[in-house]
């Protein structure tokens, strides 16, 4: 990085789907004497307007949902960092985000209409909906880095706060219809749900890297803590007051600790590059729940290793295998066990005695020159979905988070790259995998194949090196996974980039699934077939413009904040 230099950049880009969204972006970076500053802010919507297509086929009736979801998303985020070099060995720096989100989600109409066994319509419901979240997110970081030598040895701190905070409401409202229209009594039901969700995670970690002749050594420890407080005030209209609804009121308090040791070492060993890693995690966790009054805890210890060794048969050539443990911790949403209500057969809702899944890797790789051929398997326990529960004599279908799918999976990947000239390279991949899955809400086993192919293909279109074009392919053969049947479909997406005003200016044109690939896909609950063909409104055209000034030689770096997987379950 230049001393005592700076540079910039504007851009702005334009998309349209079923909706149109646009995004503007500035950023500025300084490099002064022992100064490294970086900031930049970000401000746009985010839209789309999807359909939701879902059958249900009972023994002597036949559910048909249709439903529009018109989501808007207008959002504002500031982000600085600043690093101060105090001598040759010490760094201190700091880091600051802040994000405002007003989201708008609009869900009406809704239809079901319920025919019998001969196809004649009985009767209908129709829901109306309108949620709306003004939520606003502030993380904060502070950092150091501290050489012990020129060699690559050396201590990072981390100490990151995060404050999330999002006060939302929700009036719907149902009722069901007769097929002349004719509304059935007692069916109507309007309701409003006021909500206050808050998340405040703070961390600290320290990492210690040490390349010694022998191995290349790395450890350190981190701790975090998570409380979350969800309020959710209910009212439903009687005699044309609302009034509270204590059925669905409820205050929920959650809090997680998290401490863990890791250490990881790799070495060179003529034709053998190997690395091992292990990494213990503690874990104590509290659900309240305020209307049920019941308190939910866990504790509990799990490892975690990881095994990488690869051999170099001669250039270009090699074998390689890697095992690896990992653990996915449940969203803070999925754990809220409140209950929204869709109409009277539906409901989502989340579930405090949540726990994490685990998954076990394992994978060969054999590589000769461009060619990459992967045989895997994977182990997925207590696996974490959001189940459709179906009750046939009931007719209610209900979606609940729930820890209900174990699965093992087997499976080749090939991966084929190419140069047929110099002005065309491509990759190419193809997988195929089996599953074969055991839900805990059934007595079914799910056995079957899935496969996938792809084409990505890079064009450079002048000698100049100022104009490319991508084109790519995507055939998914559809197949099961997990309790999901899918159909086969496709996707294209092709995008031009042009540099202009001695590269300053990146002119670019995105057509994203332009032909409108759908896909399809059915699953087996309880005897009752349930069908999806779900429009999710991902054929879109976008434009964009970006312009730098300044130095363009000024490398800057991202540093991840210390809590990021605590930011991804937000």
């Amino acid at each position: 990085m230049k001393v005592n230099s700076w540079n910039a950049n504007v851009g702005s880009s334009y998309q349209r789907s079923r909706r149109n969204t646009w995004r503007s972006n500035a950023a500025f970076n300084l490099q002064k004497d022992k100064i490294t500053l970086q900031s930049s802010i970000d401000l746009g919507d985010r839209r789309f307007l999807r359909n939701w297509n879902n059958d249900l086929y009972y023994p002597d009736a036949h559910w048909e949902n249709r439903g529009i979801t018109d989501f808007k998303n207008n959002y504002y985020a500031v982000k600085a960092a600043l690093d101060y070099k105090v001598n040759e060995r010490l760094t201190l720096g700091t880091k600051f985000n802040a994000s405002l989100f007003d989201t708008k989600n609009s869900g009406t109409p809704s239809f079901s209409n319920i025919y019998d066994s001969a196809g004649a319509l009985q009767k209908y419901i129709s829901t109306s909906s309108f949620q709306r979240v003004k939520s606003q997110q502030q993380v904060y970081n502070l950092y150091s880095e501290y050489k012990l030598d020129t060699l690559g040895k050396k201590i990072t701190m981390d100490l990151d706060y995060v404050n999330y905070n999002g006060p939302g409401n929700r009036p719907f409202s149902y009722a069901t219809y007769k097929p002349n229209n004719e509304i059935v009594q007692g069916s109507q039901f309007i309701g409003l749900n006021n909500t206050e969700s808050q998340i405040q995670n703070f961390s600290a970690k320290i990492d210690t890297e040490l390349p010694l002749k022998f191995v290349n050594l790395s450890f350190g420890g981190r701790f975090s803590t998570v409380k979350t407080t969800n309020d959710i005030a209910a009212y439903k209209e009687v005699n044309s007051e609302m009034v509270p609804d204590t059925n669905i009121s409820n205050y929920f308090r959650y809090r997680e600790n998290n401490e863990a040791l890791y250490v990881s070492g790799s070495k060179k060993i003529g034709k053998w590059d190997l690395q091992a890693g292990l990494r213990m995690e503690a874990t104590q966790t509290t659900g309240y729940s305020r209307e049920l009054d019941s308190t939910h805890k866990n504790n509990y210890i799990k490892l975690f290793p990881t095994l990488y060794a690869m051999y170099s048969i001669a250039d270009k050539t090699s074998i390689s295998f890697n095992y690896s443990r990992r653990i996915n911790r449940p969203s803070y949403e999925s754990l809220n066990p409140f209950r929204t209500i869709n109409n009277s057969n539906s409901y989502n809702e989340g579930n405090a005695f949540l726990q994490p899944a685990f998954t076990d890797n394992v994978e060969l790789t054999f590589t000769y020159k461009n060619l990459d051929s992967r045989v895997y398997f994977s182990s997925l326990k207590n696996g974490i979905s959001q189940a459709s529960l179906i009750d046939p004599a009931t007719m209610n279908n209900n979606f609940v988070w729930m820890n209900y799918v174990d699965a093992n999976s087997f499976g080749l990947a090939e991966t084929f790259t190419w140069k047929p000239v110099k002005w065309w390279s491509s990759m190419n991949t193809f997988n195929l995998s089996h599953s074969n899955t055991q839900l805990s809400i059934g007595p079914e086993r799910y056995k079957g194949w899935t496969a996938d192919f792809s084409t990505s293909n890079d064009f450079t279109l002048n000698k100049l090196k100022t104009a490319f074009f991508n084109l790519t392919y995507t055939q998914d053969f559809g197949g099961i996974y997990n309790n999901f049947t899918s159909k086969a479909y496709s996707t294209v997406d092709i995008s031009f980039k042009y540099l202009a005003f001695d590269k300053k200016l990146v002119i670019s044109l995105v057509g994203s699934n332009i032909f409108n690939g759908i896909g399809y896909s059915y699953q087996m609950m309880n005897g009752v077939k349930q069908s999806f063909r779900n429009i999710w409104d991902n054929q879109s055209f976008r434009v964009s413009l970006n312009y730098k000034f300044g130095n363009d030689k000024i490398k800057t770096s991202n540093r991840q904040s210390g809590n990021t997987e605590e930011l991804n379950r937000m």
